[in-house]
């Protein structure tokens, strides 16, 4: 299937690739499209991990990131190495770091910069992938069911879980019926963040690898601690701490008592989705909208996507809680998309 918005820029500009990047506070992540004939940089992309390649009728769609701390020095010098095999005329650029980094991609590149707006760039990017059959939802805790296109409904909850959140309602395709109607200052920087000031890790694939080993119960108050093991016959919500890590106040004057750093991490995890998907939850309410779509980096590692949707089934265990494959790379994918403002 070939969605034609993707490639109007290509075709109505004289440049051989087109290169849409989103900068956020932890990764910047890039998307490139070029022609399949014009396959001179395939060699390039080879020594860079974590790619995604899509192809869209006669077009390579490319997908790569870099850590925001190292954009400076090897996201533009990647750049710098596309630049000298094609000539790259412009970028389109979203996210907070599209501003911070705007006169230094166009010192070293000679570029046109031109930014987007961060949440349309998002929308704009899930509704031209969908077409690619790239959304899917959970099913017994970790399995992931692939869902049709069709399976986008109007209206719906979008909840992009980067540094921080935002929480969106998306009323149709058009870019009129997006709106930010919340958020929350707890998203991915937030575990990072505190993990590296706990135990000292901030790299986020470590934390969820240490989190996936850990347990809740030896951090976080739970109801059985209180009212005994019998409660959660009686308790409909079971599985949510009364008080994370509300058991280590009781130990703070304990100097012998010490936490392993897995059992904190998926406190940590834990708490952040509870607190996420809560928000998200009663946005849905409020609207008596059904469906929630999460998008974002921190969707990228499996457990805290289970985490997620097994939080916001908690909820209410009536909404359908979908997600992304090609979760960070919406916003850059969709500073490419040629859309109108109906």
């Amino acid at each position: 299937m070939e969605n034609k918005n993707l490639l109007l820029k290509y075709k109505k500009s004289s440049n051989k690739i087109l290169v849409g990047i989103d900068i956020g506070g932890t990764l910047a992540k890039i998307a490139i499209v070029n022609h399949k004939n014009e396959n001179k940089i395939e060699k390039l992309f080879e020594s860079y991990s974590y790619i995604h390649k899509i192809e869209t009728g006669d077009y390579i769609l490319h997908l790569l990131f870099f850590p925001t701390s190292d954009f400076e020095n090897e996201g533009i010098i990647f750049l710098k190495k596309i630049n000298e095999i094609y000539e790259i005329k412009q970028i389109q650029a979203t996210g907070g770091g599209a501003h911070k980094y705007e006169q230094i991609i166009k010192k070293f590149l000679k570029v046109e910069f031109i930014k987007h707006d961060e949440l349309i760039s998002l929308v704009n990017g899930y509704i031209f992938i969908n077409d690619y059959g790239f959304i899917y939802k959970i099913q017994n805790f970790n399995e992931r069911i692939e869902v049709p296109s069709s399976d986008l409904e109007y209206p719906h909850i979008t909840v992009n879980i980067g540094s921080g959140v935002s929480i969106l309602k998306v009323s149709s395709p058009s870019t009129k019926d997006i709106q930010r109607v919340g958020g929350t200052i707890m998203g991915g920087g937030t575990l990072i963040g505190l993990s590296k000031l706990l135990f000292g890790n901030d790299d986020y694939n470590e934390i969820i690898n240490l989190a996936q080993k850990g347990n809740y119960h030896n951090i976080d108050l739970c109801n059985e601690d209180l009212y005994g093991k019998i409660s959660k016959k009686n308790s409909s919500q079971p599985e949510i701490p009364i008080s994370s890590f509300g058991k280590v106040y009781n130990y703070v004057s304990d100097k012998k008592k010490s936490y392993e750093k897995e059992d904190i991490a998926v406190s940590l995890l834990n708490m952040i989705c509870l607190h996420i998907t809560q928000i998200a939850s009663l946005a849905a309410k409020k609207y008596n909208i059904n469906n929630i779509y999460f998008y974002g980096n921190f969707t990228r590692a499996s457990f805290a996507i289970s985490l997620l949707n097994k939080a916001t089934l908690t909820w209410n265990k009536n909404l359908k809680v979908r997600f992304n494959i090609l979760d960070g790379f919406l916003g850059s994918i969709g500073t490419l998309v040629e859309k109108k403002n109906n």
